[in-house]
């Protein structure tokens, strides 16, 4: 017995074998039905769909024979592959190949075989089309051409199968999809690059009042009360959620949620139109509206009364209350305080809706503002055990704004960084100039805000945890508010956060300093006393020198990067004193600003050195009269 060779091609073959995934897949009346036809043209008894793997060959049909595989080296399809044109073998008992071979020694007796190749293309032969006979058989021309077609036809179904594969899960995809578009409360539009319509689902047909046929082949501005809302130049303008006023087909308008967007099919441009009817909702927003305006309006006058009464009992019942009674007091006004702010915020954001929240703009001075809000929220800061400290104050920090309204926004940021502060905490805000704006940070030591939390923080009522409702009291209505005022300011409000070390909330405001005429000298004093740096920057105004203050030296740094001084005193215990020349000197090479140092230590050859690399220092004593220190930031400043 001859076992078959494999073919040169063996790796590529088996891979194409084994990617149609057919082997050891259930008997397929299709194949059957080949092999039945092949059984009827050839007079044979048995006929199989046969594919050779690596080891075995595998019958996808089997017509006349219950064996459903046998191994490879016996098998007659093992040779038939090694050729293009069909292997015929007309008495197994002449040909030495197959003369001593079990199939035909043994069941099922073999004496005729004729095999047509299933060749996919480029030689690449996966089994055989076969007819098998139990006698000798020499079959005509016309049979074994019959033979070939239906082995040519039937790698024409395998190869054709994957195709409608797809074709019946597209299609099935498709029935899906219609009847998902069929069932959703959403209207669908579907349209041209144009922006005119080219099919709609059954909910847009019943929010519109259009049939489907209707709507084809016409623009979407047939279906928006003020279409310039939605379109332009016939086109769609991008955008998710957008309120517009809907029109039906009666003429009845409504309040229409409409989403837009892009796609592109097969190198096409399209839009699809999400439409929603949001009447129910505005409904029901419109009677909550007015249900907490009237409550809260209902609320804040009798709340005025209590919290005047208890106020007014607790300053003259001051030794006559026992201390029981006036915990019981404290709590009261304390409680009451509390709703009248809420009752507060309430009705300023029923003003923001309506756009009826008044503003007065005139110049205002963020660093004078920064100190009044300091001044104003101490006391409740003294409460929670939490210090406020200002880290710098800027000479022309103008904004064109609402002092009034900004005031609360910088009160409402510095009681949230109290509210989340630890004891003992300290709460820092700052200003900086940044190009043609100035950004107020306000940064607190608090355990931090989850980036999960982002997309939350300023909606209304909204709490990172809802325990800190109960613990740290407020109702998640401030920073909303906050976001609002900043924002008719046309500035923005945002913050960094990292978890267990704090968070900073900033707003940018666009800077004014047109307005303002320059000085012609800049200064910047950085001192840790604030209160001694803000008397030298009043002292040294009236000689027409403009002054900035810095009370920490990192502030310093980060203002000297973005303004340019002619001199910068430093006023700042020694070590950190020196760490900041060092700094400056890095930062500005031969460009630097010249230095006024006070300190009681004078290193000469220190000072010295710090000369040889070009930057000029003046060394003055902590205890120097002002009239010295004047003459020698004067001089510093000439010299620059």
């Amino acid at each position: 017995m001859q076992k078959p060779d494999n073919p040169s091609n063996e790796t590529e073959r088996i891979a194409a074998l084994h990617a149609l995934n057919i082997l050891d897949t259930p008997p397929e009346e299709r194949f059957d039905r080949i092999a039945r036809l092949a059984q009827h043209i050839m007079q044979v008894p048995i006929a199989l769909v046969s594919f050779v793997d690596a080891g075995r060959q595998w019958f996808k049909s089997h017509q006349g024979l219950d064996a459903k595989q046998t191994g490879r080296d016996i098998s007659f399809c093992g040779h038939a592959i090694l050729g293009d044109d069909v292997l015929c073998v007309a008495d197994t008992h002449l040909d030495p190949r197959f003369s001593d071979n079990p199939l035909v020694t043994g069941n099922p007796h073999i004496r005729f075989y004729a095999g047509a190749p299933l060749d996919i293309g480029g030689g690449v032969r996966l089994g055989t089309l076969c007819a098998i006979d139990r006698m000798p058989h020499t079959p005509s021309p016309e049979q074994l051409a019959a033979l070939r077609d239906l082995a040519a036809s039937t790698v024409d179904m395998m190869l054709m199968q994957p195709a409608a594969d797809l074709i019946k899960q597209l299609h099935d995809s498709d029935t899906r999809l219609r009847a998902v578009l069929d069932t959703v409360i959403d209207g669908i539009i579907t349209l041209d690059a144009h922006g005119v319509m080219e099919s709609a689902n059954p909910a847009a047909c019943r929010i519109f009042g259009y049939a489907a046929s209707e709507l084809a082949g016409r623009s979407l501005d047939m279906l928006i009360a003020e279409p310039c809302q939605s379109m332009a130049g016939g086109l769609p303008l991008l955008g998710h959620g957008k309120e517009v006023t809907g029109l039906h087909r009666n003429g009845a308008t409504f309040p229409l949620e409409l989403s837009i967007s892009e796609m592109h099919l097969q190198g096409s441009c399209m839009f699809v139109a999400v439409a929603r009817d949001i009447s129910e909702r505005k409904k029901v927003e419109r009677i909550k509206n007015e249900f907490i305006s009237t409550i809260s309006h209902e609320l804040r006058t009798p709340l005025t009364s209590i919290h005047g009464g208890l106020a007014l009992a607790l300053h003259d019942g001051d030794e006559a209350l026992s201390p029981r009674i006036r915990q019981l007091l404290e709590i009261a006004s304390s409680n009451c305080a509390r709703l009248t702010a809420l009752a507060n915020d309430i009705l300023d954001l029923k003003k923001i809706e309506a756009g009826h929240l008044e503003f007065t703009f005139e110049k205002v001075d963020l660093s004078a503002l920064i100190k009044q809000s300091i001044k104003a929220n101490e006391a409740y800061a003294h409460q929670s055990g939490v210090s406020l400290q200002a880290l710098n104050a800027l000479s022309q920090a103008y904004v064109i704004g609402d002092p009034n309204r900004l005031m609360q926004a910088i009160s409402n940021l510095l009681s949230n960084a109290v509210k989340f502060s630890p004891a003992d905490g300290i709460v820092e805000i700052s200003v900086h100039n940044i190009q043609d704006r100035y950004r107020v940070a306000i940064h607190d030591e608090g355990r931090g805000i989850p980036e999960s939390f982002r997309s939350e923080i300023f909606n209304r009522f909204a709490q990172a945890d809802k325990s800190d409702t109960r613990e740290k009291g407020g109702a998640g209505l401030g920073l909303n508010i906050t976001k609002a005022i900043i924002e008719r300011h046309h500035g923005l409000l945002d913050y960094e956060s990292t978890m267990g070390t704090g968070t900073t909330f900033y707003f940018d405001l666009p800077a004014a300093t047109a307005l303002v005429a320059a000085k012609p000298y800049r200064l910047l004093i950085c001192k840790r006393e604030e209160s001694e740096a803000d008397a030298l920057r009043a002292s040294l105004d009236e000689q027409g020198i403009e002054s900035d203050g810095a009370y920490r030296g990192h502030i310093a740094l980060d203002l000297l990067r973005h303004t340019a001084y002619q001199a910068v005193l430093i006023d700042l215990p020694h070590h950190e004193s020196l760490a900041m020349i060092e700094a400056i000197l890095s930062m500005r090479g031969l460009n630097a600003p010249s230095l006024v140092l006070l300190s009681d230590e004078r290193k000469t050859d220190y000072l010295e050195s710090i000369r040889k690399e070009g930057l000029a220092i003046h060394w003055l004593p902590r205890h120097a009269t002002l009239a010295a220190l004047e003459k020698t930031i004067l001089s510093a400043i000439n010299h620059a």
